[in-house]
């Protein structure tokens, strides 16, 4: 599920010379078969971002356990497949987990053929990705 602006959100997102961290998924299968997947990453000034992709043509509810962020806030942002062939289309944070203890946990949905990225960064449709820290 490489739809541009898919993958235009993750590039966005994704520091140069960041870190892959370790990073488990339980669940998301489909007769046996994974279909949720996910990538953490820590960039070079410490900002982390987890990318996640349900290609399961249904919703899942997620409850994610993240570790290094006590004291910060994760940035929601997501793309599903109803929206890869809008033109108009404006990707910002959709909201927020603000994280007071760690690791820390909170509940979040998949829809179906969807991109959802939990990230430090805090970026308005208008501003340029991250690129390089």
């Amino acid at each position: 599920m490489c739809f541009s602006k898919s993958c235009g959100l993750i590039s966005r997102l994704t520091a140069k010379h960041s870190s892959v961290l370790a990073c488990e998924t339980r669940g998301g299968q489909v007769d046996g078969t994974n279909r949720v997947f996910a990538a953490a990453l820590r960039s070079p000034k410490g900002n982390l971002t987890w990318i996640i992709v349900n290609d399961a043509p249904r919703v899942w509810s997620a409850t994610l356990e993240v570790s290094g962020v006590a004291g910060r806030a994760l940035h929601k942002y997501q793309v599903t497949s109803e929206q890869h062939d809008q033109p108009g289309l404006r990707v910002q944070p959709l909201g927020e987990e603000k994280l007071a203890a760690a690791p820390a946990s909170f509940a979040g949905t998949l829809p179906a053929q969807s991109l959802t990225i939990y990230s430090t960064y805090d970026l308005s449709h208008a501003q340029r990705g991250v690129i390089a820290e």
